[in-house]
């Protein structure tokens, strides 16, 4: 191969780089970054942190989790949940039981204003009490490693739960819940760190409170 050959050959690789590298340049300089939200829990909140909250953020009819664990078909989480935490199922059971334990098997929640049923009200549940909440602030809390935001509402005249602490919905990907805690003083309540009363939607399934159950 002559000289002169090769020099054109080097020239033409030469050239051939510096387009390439000009090229991925422009594309890092024109495309918009990508965001990983992977991580981000963001859209579990119907509101933001720093904004005022409304009881209407969990607007929609809830059935407590609470009443569906005597089901035969739930016993399987439990059995799951035991083998995970090396205890008995019996031991399961009985911790997940006080862990969800609640009063009241129903919500409805719309207008600002909260129903409570005695069931599911797919099921005839009965009205125990019809109340308007008002929002008086968010609080944060640590729950172990995990940072938690209660939003607290108080009932606008005599009510039997004159106190709710609302956690924001979420574990739409899996099982669409809240978590929530009823009573007459918030600072009890926040206290309670071992009790998460837990609403889902009446249209949740057998297969999604196993998965919950034995998270």
């Amino acid at each position: 191969m002559n000289k002169k050959l090769i020099v054109m050959l080097a020239l033409v690789i030469a050239f051939a780089m510096l387009f390439t590298a000009c090229s991925k340049d422009n594309t890092k300089k024109d495309e918009p970054k990508k965001v990983d939200k992977s991580d981000d829990h963001s859209h579990d909140h119907d509101h933001d942190h720093d904004d005022e909250a409304s009881i209407n953020d969990w607007e929609g009819t809830w059935n407590n989790m609470g009443a569906y664990l005597d089901d035969a078909e739930v016993q399987e989480g439990f059995e799951k949940l035991a083998e995970k935490e090396g205890i008995t199922v019996e031991e399961a059971i009985k911790n997940y039981k006080a862990k969800r334990d609640c009063e009241f098997d129903g919500l409805v929640i719309a207008d600002g204003k909260v129903t409570f049923l005695d069931g599911f009200k797919d099921k005839d549940g009965k009205e125990i009490e019809t109340v308007e909440y008002e929002f008086v602030e968010s609080v944060k809390t640590m729950h172990g490693n995990f940072e938690l935001q209660w939003d607290v509402f108080k009932a606008k005249g005599d009510a039997k739960y004159p106190v709710l602490l609302m956690m924001p919905v979420h574990g739409e990907e899996s099982l669409t819940h809240f978590h929530m805690r009823y009573g007459k003083d918030k600072d009890e309540l926040m206290g309670k760190d071992g009790w998460y009363p837990t609403f889902v939607k009446p249209s949740s399934t057998y297969e999604q409170l196993v998965d919950e159950i034995a998270e």
